[in-house]
């Protein structure tokens, strides 16, 4: 998993640590099954896919988890100008007495990146940060309606 960006929610803080650990190994579950879906042939995974928590609400008989799964895909041109998908999609599970009761996984951007771009100056952990800030800034919007 990614490092979470601060704040953790409260929800997800007071979960007992053992429930904490088996949702991120579902959440890396999910990332990793979704970068090999989107690698189709010729192209490939570049990098590990990184979880990002989003939100969670509950406690430890139920709860909800939202998180930003992202990767990149690795696309490799015959002509020499390879490319670069920066995947992101949101998910949402539902953990009920620690076991995995719903998913949804929703594609929320792609971000088309040049091989040049990928390796002089584009930054994943930066785009994945902006995104995040995005759905938060969003959910906070919704959440004070």
């Amino acid at each position: 998993m990614g490092t979470p960006i601060s704040p953790l929610p409260p929800a997800w803080v007071a979960l007992p640590g053992p429930l904490r650990d088996a949702i991120l190994r579902a959440l890396d579950g999910f990332a990793g099954r979704r970068a090999e879906a989107d690698a189709d042939s010729p192209a490939g995974v570049s990098g590990a896919p990184v979880v990002t928590l989003l939100g969670c609400d509950g406690d430890a008989t139920r709860v909800t988890v939202r998180a930003l799964l992202s990767h990149m895909i690795w696309h490799a041109a015959q002509s020499g100008s390879d490319w670069f998908d920066h995947q992101f999609y949101v998910c949402t599970a539902v953990f009920a007495g620690g076991v995995l009761v719903s998913e949804a996984i929703v594609h929320h951007r792609l971000v088309n990146v040049s091989e040049y771009a990928e390796q002089t100056h584009y930054d994943r952990a930066a785009a994945v940060a902006q995104v995040v800030s995005e759905l938060r800034a969003v959910a906070g919007d919704a959440a004070a309606r």
